[in-house]
């Protein structure tokens, strides 16, 4: 459902930045292709998130009930956190565009709001919590894997190349474009206290460029999805997953 929002909202995209960020389809489009690239992002950092945990139980608990769930339940589980991850971003509706023909969700803006600093809350909470979970999962299975000495299984071995494989994806696609807008706020802080609204905008006209390439990387994981997908699904006949699998043998 993510990969689909990322699809259906990217060629707007791309015609606003060919015509020179020029938006020409009004401004509910706007917010709603918007709502979607957020949608987009954030559902795909909870999706790789799910599935290190998931792995994380099968592995270090693998008689926990939360193994055996029914697929009724497992869609119910699901459904919250696609709830969750509507409620974080629905507030993009509510922001406050420059001009008819500026679409951004992110801008430079020296006074402070209830609905900017909750999209930021949004932007940050998204990566870093779902960060330090598949940080703590991947540590975990290793230390738990090597402590059993069951990491030099074949089949060990996949699963554990699969979860390098998630956090890796998930360093390369968001990690950028999170550095850099944190350093954006950081600067845009620094820079309002001598100078004004149109001149701190100049002034980080790089580091939104920067900005920008980067975000675009976040796009890359809608690529890579169906990798993950592969490599998540139970079916057991895995004949390339070996080969596709980049690690010391």
């Amino acid at each position: 459902m993510a990969d689909f929002m990322l699809i259906v909202a990217l060629p707007f995209r791309v015609s606003y930045y060919l015509s020179g960020i020029k938006w020409a389809f009004g401004l509910p489009l706007c917010n709603i292709c918007l709502f979607m690239l957020a949608l987009n992002r954030s559902g795909s950092s909870i999706f790789l998130m799910a599935i290190a945990v998931d792995r994380y139980m099968r592995v270090g608990h693998p008689h926990h009930a939360i193994n055996s769930l029914s697929m009724p339940k497992a869609m119910c589980g699901a459904l919250v956190l696609w709830l969750l991850n509507f409620s974080m971003t629905v507030n993009i509706f509510s922001l406050q565009h420059i001009n008819t023909t500026y679409c951004d969700s992110f801008f430079i803006k020296t006074e402070a709001s209830p609905n900017l600093n909750w999209h930021k809350f949004v932007f940050i909470f998204s990566f870093y919590m779902p960060l330090l979970v598949i940080l703590y999962c991947t540590i975990q299975i290793i230390r738990h894997l090597r402590r059993r000495k069951l990491s030099q299984q074949a089949k060990i071995k996949n699963s554990l190349c699969f979860i390098k494989v998630v956090a890796v994806i998930f360093i390369v696609c968001f990690l950028p474009s999170n550095i850099t807008q944190l350093i954006i706020w950081i600067k845009t802080q620094q820079l309002a206290r001598n100078l004004s609204g149109p001149e701190v905008c100049h002034a980080m006209d790089n580091l939104t460029t920067v900005f920008y390439l980067n975000i675009s990387l976040t796009y890359l994981n809608s690529v890579l999805d169906p990798v993950v997908y592969y490599f998540f699904s139970p079916i057991p006949s895995r004949t390339s997953a070996g080969k596709l699998c980049i690690c010391p043998k």
